[in-house]
């Protein structure tokens, strides 16, 4: 009988030891499921991070784009001005050489 008693307290001890082994590897799940998902939600974010300074990088690209070509077409406004001064001043100039001959 008393086997039989320490046959079934090792059983019990047994028994509690693997109850206890199976909550350690349900809490390390846990916490490796856990890591896991902070770890996608942070790769996320750093993403979204590097699309918003992208996005204002393309926006910063595109405005000096844009002042560039406005500088371009006033720059050109003005050599197309100064070509006509020179074609009226030309013409000037052939003018008074023909009264002058």
């Amino acid at each position: 009988m008393k086997t039989l008693e320490e046959q079934h307290s090792d059983y019990q001890r047994h028994i509690t030891v693997l109850k206890e082994s199976l909550c350690a590897k349900e809490e390390h799940y846990n916490m490796l499921q856990a890591d896991h998902s902070s770890g996608i939600l942070r790769q996320v974010e750093e993403m979204r991070q590097r699309l918003e300074e992208k996005n204002k990088t393309i926006e910063k690209k595109t405005q000096q784009a844009l002042q560039t070509t406005q500088e371009r077409n006033k720059l050109n406004s003005e050599l197309t001005e100064l070509r006509d001064h020179m074609d009226i001043k030309d013409r000037k100039i052939n003018v008074l050489q023909r009264k002058v001959f």
